[in-house]
């Protein structure tokens, strides 16, 4: 067998790519895992799972502070409840970074036998090779190698969201589910072209902190009638 760099390289460091980099480490393979963005966890600590829940958790209480009066809750004047919207994306970006230095990081990365290179781009020369260059921050330090070689390779790149063809869609200020949470200010009114699952959350969010909310799109159509239907109340 040809001396190879590493026994397995997986190329992306979200959910699936940290997985698996974990999982062959602890079966004892020397790894690789390569992200082109200059930080590992992917889409579920950046744009997904963990910044999605912390804003739910946000509009929840802000909910309840509105609707304490049918638990018991008394001294709130409900019409005077308000939505701090700096303060519910501290919330946010305090729970990305609490996930991100627990249990993504390249450094805690590292301490579970991985080898990280971030900010670098893979691209295939052979079965077994891949060529190394600038990721998203060309500026950036770190691992300069322009190729590494591996035995087995995981290719675990993700996806990203998908413009529609919607007509006039470039000269509003659109936003998606990548930079909807570093909006500078709550909006007041918001349209979510989408009911899936993503579009639907968020737009109960929102609409919980105080923007008005309209989901163009039917609500949940891959789900059962009866989930549509609490869905809609």
């Amino acid at each position: 067998m040809p001396p190879y760099d590493y026994d397995v390289i997986v190329i992306g460091s979200g959910s699936g790519g940290l997985t698996a980099a974990r999982y062959c480490a602890k079966m004892g393979a020397k790894v690789a895992l390569v992200e082109k963005q200059n930080r590992t966890g992917g889409d579920c600590t950046w744009h997904g799972c963990v910044p999605s829940k912390a804003l739910i958790r946000c509009s929840r209480a802000v909910s309840e502070a509105r609707n304490g009066a049918r638990f018991g809750v008394s001294g709130i004047d409900h019409s005077t409840v308000l939505t701090d919207w700096e303060a519910v994306k501290r919330h946010v970006k305090g729970c990305q970074n609490f996930i991100y230095g627990q249990d993504d990081s390249p450094e805690v990365l590292q301490k579970e036998g991985v080898e990280v290179l971030v900010n670098r781009a893979a691209a295939f020369v052979s079965a077994h090779e891949i060529m190394l260059s600038p990721g998203s921050d060309p500026e950036a330090g770190g691992d300069k190698r322009e190729s590494i070689t591996g035995d087995r390779f995981i290719i675990a790149t993700g996806a990203g969201p998908t413009l529609p063809r919607i007509g006039g869609l470039k000269e509003v200020p659109y936003v998606t589910y990548e930079t909807v949470f570093d909006l500078e200010s709550m909006p007041q009114r918001l349209i979510v072209v989408g009911g899936g699952p993503i579009g639907a959350e968020l737009a109960q969010a929102f609409a919980r902190l105080g923007s008005t909310v309209t989901i163009v799109a039917k609500l949940m159509p891959r789900e059962d009638a009866d989930v549509r239907k609490v869905m809609t109340k």
